[in-house]
């Protein structure tokens, strides 16, 4: 009877011992699928490839407004200036907001919200992937040609799917009104329509970048401003640009403001860049969402790791308690010539073995609640004025295989001193057991 309660009590404390292990490396595991979702975010909505900048023939004021340049300095032309100036950048092009109303297909009207005027370089700068057609290009800008570019969500409302949007036509009032006589009765204004051909479709970004960098659902050449028989302007007061890497926007600042003084022969040159949207006048919250995705993800890593080491204490509890039980087998093996180390590996081999079935069963727990992990992480991004759809989540993270290895080697790290002490008492007590 003795002997029964005895392993029923070593049984049930190796079941705990892998319970515990199990719950630990499935919170970490899960930490680090969360953190691997955070940083892609952060990767890719908010520094891959360098900062998403605007940059403005103006200086910023403190309530966020824009005072312009009187007359404006930069050209069309100036976009090879900006870089030249070696501040970093590595592509700019020509935007601006252009104020529709609405659009008409087959006789229905849209409010369209944001349309972007931009040029060909567009596309790259913001990372634009495509679902069907292509960017306009250069010569459609330079020929003022009447062709749009929608995204996805933007194609599906007003066509039913991306492939059948390409080629296809609609009216888009440009909210600028005209006068017309009609059968010689007094004139009246009417709104300016012009028609446009869909010649791509880009797939959505992320609720992010759609909301903080300004990524319109329309895009059209900023050339179509102009009408055909009107001289296209030989100014551009706003350019977006690419960084080569995610570098301090005052010393991009600095760096157009005093080149561009040298090249334009000026004292003053008004310049301000800042990463956001064209109508934020720089007050957008891009470097602190940077910041907190990034703590968030530290904190995450850190809250599971803390745990399994909790777990990780709990394996050496238990190796404590199973050397006491094993006093005289490790007298008896040091005693027909045993070595302490060899007894003290054989003792944490046997807690590594329990540790491992726990970390397995953590992991494959980890996969399952993985899946909720944006139900978890909702309130965070609502804070940052972003939903669950920026996350690219996939059913597995690689970076949670690290989970059991990690819990693994916590076990033996933490086990190798306690079970050396057990292993190297004196044989003659443990042979008294």
């Amino acid at each position: 009877m003795k002997l029964s309660v005895k392993l029923s009590g070593h049984a049930f404390r190796r079941f705990l011992l892998v319970l515990v292990v199990t719950v630990g490396t499935a919170a970490l595991a899960v930490s680090y699928a969360i953190s691997a979702q955070l940083d892609r975010l952060v990767t890719v909505a908010v520094q891959g490839g360098g900062r998403r900048v605007i940059i403005a023939n103006a200086n910023l004021s403190a309530d966020s407004s824009l005072d312009w340049q009187s007359p404006l300095i930069l050209s069309p032309q100036d976009k090879q200036t900006l870089l030249d100036a070696n501040v970093g950048l590595k592509a700019v092009s020509i935007i601006n907001e252009l104020p529709w109303r609405q659009i008409e297909v087959a006789g229905t009207a849209y409010r369209p919200g944001t349309v972007l005027g931009a040029d060909d370089q567009y596309a790259d700068i913001m990372g634009l992937r495509f679902a069907a057609g292509s960017f306009f290009s250069g010569s459609d800008v330079s020929g003022r040609a009447r062709v749009a570019v929608l995204s996805e969500r933007a194609a599906k409302l007003l066509y039913g799917s991306s492939q059948d949007a390409v080629g296809k036509t609609f009216r888009g009032d440009r909210n600028i009104f005209v006068q017309r006589q009609v059968s010689g009765a007094p004139s009246r204004a009417e709104s300016s329509y012009d028609s446009y051909t869909v010649v791509g479709v880009f797939k959505d970004v992320t609720a992010f970048e759609r909301d903080v960098y300004g990524v319109p659902d329309y895009i059209v050449p900023y050339t179509v401003m102009f009408p055909a028989d009107m001289p296209i302007l030989p100014f551009a007061r706003t350019f977006v640009g690419r960084t080569v890497d995610v570098r301090p926007l005052e010393g991009i600042t600095a760096g157009l403001r005093s080149y561009l003084s040298q090249v334009k022969k000026l004292d003053t040159v008004k310049i301000a860049v800042w990463e956001g949207s064209i109508d934020r006048g720089g007050a957008s919250s891009v470097e602190q969402v940077r910041s907190t995705l990034q703590g968030l993800s530290l904190i995450t890593e850190l809250f599971g790791f803390a745990i399994l080491i909790v777990a990780a204490f709990g394996v050496v509890s238990s190796m404590m308690a199973e050397a006491a039980e094993r006093r005289r087998e490790m007298a008896i093996k040091r005693a027909i010539g045993n070595t302490v180390l060899k007894v003290t590996l054989e003792l944490i081999l046997n807690g590594l073995k329990l540790t491992a079935l726990g970390g397995l069963a953590g992991f494959i727990i980890s996969l399952f609640i993985h899946g909720f992990s944006k139900d978890l992480l909702s309130p965070f991004l609502e804070a940052l004025q972003m939903n669950g759809t920026d996350l690219t989540a996939s059913v597995f993270e690689p970076r949670s295989l690290l989970a059991p290895i990690v819990a693994v080697l916590l076990s033996g790290l933490f086990s190798f001193l306690p079970a050396m002490k057990s292993a190297s008492e004196p044989i003659v007590d443990g042979l008294k057991e």
